[in-house]
């Protein structure tokens, strides 16, 4: 850091995150674990609502949390918010993301894990010997696809889920598999073209 090498600070120095530290200690924290074990079946109840069963938020450790802090024109402000952990295929936990509940209108409704980069989520991390793979945007559209395609017999499949059109993040996953399917959301064309 400039300011420990020159003995000065500088106003508004930017530094950048250790991520790997950040992430050695989103894995050694139960946080995500905590999250899920705070579901209760009101929160059960609006996860199955967007279409995924009791049984797959175990699975994918869905969770909850009552006070989720994030900033919105420079002010933190607090909402409740639904936790997805995202794992990489060597089954470590890479991220968090969290939905948020009613945020103020003009504010998103996703945040991510602070310090940390964006990830995917994978469905079936630790799998790619699928025969198949789908690339959506979104964890949950990437839950309910999967969910569908393994009730219809497709159960030799990956499906990943992207933070948004623009995200490289397929990148990494694409060519592991013999076929690839992209299926982008069609609010946004212009975007979608351009990748």
């Amino acid at each position: 850091m400039p300011a420990d090498r020159y003995g000065t600070s500088f106003e508004n120095e930017i530094v950048k995150p250790d991520t790997e530290a950040n992430l050695r200690a989103l894995n050694e924290s139960s946080l995500w674990v905590d999250y899920h074990n705070n579901l209760t079946d009101e929160n059960r109840a609006w996860l199955r609502n967007r279409g995924v069963p009791d049984s797959y938020q175990d699975k994918w450790v869905l969770g909850y949390t009552p006070s989720k802090a994030f900033l919105a024109d420079g002010q933190v402000l607090r909402c409740p918010a639904y936790t997805i952990p995202k794992l990489d295929h060597n089954l470590n936990l890479v991220n968090i993301d969290y939905r948020l509940v009613d945020p103020p209108a003009g504010v998103g409704k996703y945040r991510s894990e602070n310090g940390v980069p964006a990830a995917a989520f994978i469905a079936e991390p630790g799998r790619v010997d699928q025969a198949r793979l789908f690339i959506v945007e979104g964890s949950f559209k990437a839950m309910v696809l999967f969910i569908f395609l393994v009730n219809n017999g497709w159960d030799n499949t990956q499906v990943i889920g992207i933070p948004g059109v623009t995200s490289k993040l397929y990148r990494e996953h694409a060519f592991s598999y013999p076929e690839v399917y992209v299926m982008l959301d069609p609010d946004s064309p212009e975007t979608t073209k351009a990748v």
